[in-house]
């Protein structure tokens, strides 16, 4: 599974979230805090046996103006 997570740019430097991923309700991968002035974060992340996947992004911060962006999320079929 490939995904990026960050802030829309239109925030410039306002904005604070949390990012989690959950495979069959355990954590995947955790990106707390992310602010506004940094890059989308690229995840690339092995999902055998993972049935049930939630991505989930909530206020790290004030709670105002938080444009959280998942970009281009993609399941990929393992190469044999």
């Amino acid at each position: 599974f490939q995904v990026s997570a960050g802030l829309h740019a239109e925030l410039g430097g306002s904005g604070h979230v949390r990012f989690e991923i959950l495979g069959n309700g355990k954590r995947l991968a955790d990106l707390s805090p992310v602010q506004g002035t940094m890059p989308a974060h690229t995840l690339d992340l092995p999902l055998a046996g993972i049935t049930n996947l939630q991505l989930i992004a909530t206020s790290a911060g004030d709670g105002s103006g938080n444009y959280a962006v998942w970009g281009e999320p993609r399941l990929l079929k393992e190469k044999r």
